[in-house]
């Protein structure tokens, strides 16, 4: 039994290789396909395997992102809460992975050696030089804390997409902190799939296909995108080309409530220090007026707020659409006029319409009157958006190549 499941593709043989005997020299145990003898049942073991595994690593390349078995063992990890991430060839996570933090092992990148480190303590090595730190949480904006984790550090493995890292606001450590508006969004440039809450579902579905995640939490998605690192709605410095919705997951950027002990009781009003929209040297509005709390950051804290309570809101309506099995994997097929052979896209769920029409007229009633039919019709009215952006991606010259 061993600690690490590598998943990967086959033709990506000499990689997974590579990587598995650079795990090795650092102690860890491996297990990988290679090691699959003739007399073993391969669907048996393969389920030991991952059943016994602390973490299943993906390897995701421009090979692995469309094969249905390196998909099927992602999902998997996920659903165990085993998952960690690694993409090569600047091919990241397909759709529904993309939610989930992973490290860019690209050898051209001037981060990949302390990418590396970072993959090997998100594996479990004590001896990775890279080391992770958070202080105690702020339960109110007014309570001291003691200064965050560098700007420079790298972050915890489990953050949600856009933040490298968090750090509570305390009016005795930030009294002199303030933050700026700004029509860019420079995190947002390379973001293909955001996530939404409910409350978004009727405006944003004018604008982007409305997909779910893969994994056992599903969680409602825009695409912005159909590749990794694509966005084709900003630009590259992530101002909006043409007038669109921006998720309320964008606009509360850089800000986050989180629970960062266990003990906790509270949320924490925190920030990611390693945002330029907020600072001490930044032009712009106080947060806080000898010690207190001003408008400005009593609104940032409104926001958030209201943003957790409509995220629970929709984790609610897709536990519902869970219990009654609605939800499906999702699959596109696109073949433009000029291609050899279609372009398949996976990775993530959608409403099952066939059962959908099954459904008996009281559980349509109830679905009704409780509001979730209205946002299964905007998800599935949004779906025929997904060839619009790849029609989008074709014109900006951003379609993979085949």
């Amino acid at each position: 039994m061993a600690d690490i499941f590598l998943s990967y593709q086959k033709r990506d043989r000499i990689l997974a290789q590579r990587v598995c005997a650079a795990l090795r020299e650092r102690g860890m145990s491996v297990w990988w396909d290679d090691e699959v003898t003739p007399k073993e049942s391969w669907h048996r073991t393969l389920q030991r395997e991952i059943d016994s595994a602390g973490h299943i690593l993906v390897l995701w390349t421009a090979n692995s992102i469309t094969s249905d078995w390196v998909i099927n063992e992602a999902s998997v990890g996920l659903d165990l809460s085993k998952l960690v991430q690694a993409r090569f060839d600047g091919a990241g996570p397909p759709v529904g992975f993309r939610h989930i933090q992973y490290v860019d092992l690209d050898r051209d990148r001037p981060e990949a050696a302390e990418n590396w480190q970072r993959l090997l303590k998100w594996l479990g090595d004590t001896n990775a030089v890279v080391e992770i730190a958070l202080q105690p949480p702020l339960v109110a904006a007014s309570t001291p804390t003691a200064p965050g984790p560098s700007p420079d550090a790298p972050p915890p493995s489990d953050l949600p997409v856009f933040y490298n890292n968090l750090t509570p606001l305390s009016s005795s450590v930030h009294a002199r902190f303030k933050v700026r508006e700004s029509d860019r969004a420079p995190h947002l440039a390379k973001a293909n799939a955001i996530p939404l809450t409910i409350d978004e579902f009727g405006v944003a579905q004018r604008h982007f296909p409305i997909v779910f995640s893969s994994g056992e939490t599903p969680v409602p998605l825009a695409l912005m995108g159909l590749n990794d690192g694509v966005n084709v709605f900003v630009d590259d410095e992530g101002r909006p080309t043409n007038p669109i919705y921006i998720p309320a997951y964008v606009r509360r950027y850089p800000y986050l409530l989180a629970k960062l002990d266990e003990r906790a009781e509270e949320l924490s009003l925190c920030y990611d220090p390693t945002s330029d929209l907020i600072g001490e040297q930044v032009r712009g509005e106080a947060l806080f007026d000898h010690e207190r709390p001003t408008e400005t950051l009593n609104s940032i804290l409104k926001f958030c707020e209201e943003f957790e309570v409509a995220a629970q809101r929709t984790s609610a309506f897709v536990k519902e659409l869970q219990g009654l099995d609605l939800l499906i994997d999702g699959e596109v097929t696109i073949q433009p006029e000029d291609a050899p052979q279609p372009f398949v896209y996976r990775g993530f769920r959608m409403v099952d319409e066939a059962k959908m029409r099954t459904l008996s007229g009281d559980l349509l009633s109830w679905m009704n009157e409780n509001g979730m039919l209205g946002l299964v019709f905007s998800h599935l009215l949004s779906l025929p958006l997904i060839r619009e952006i790849f029609g989008r991606q074709q014109q900006l010259g951003k379609v993979p190549r085949q």
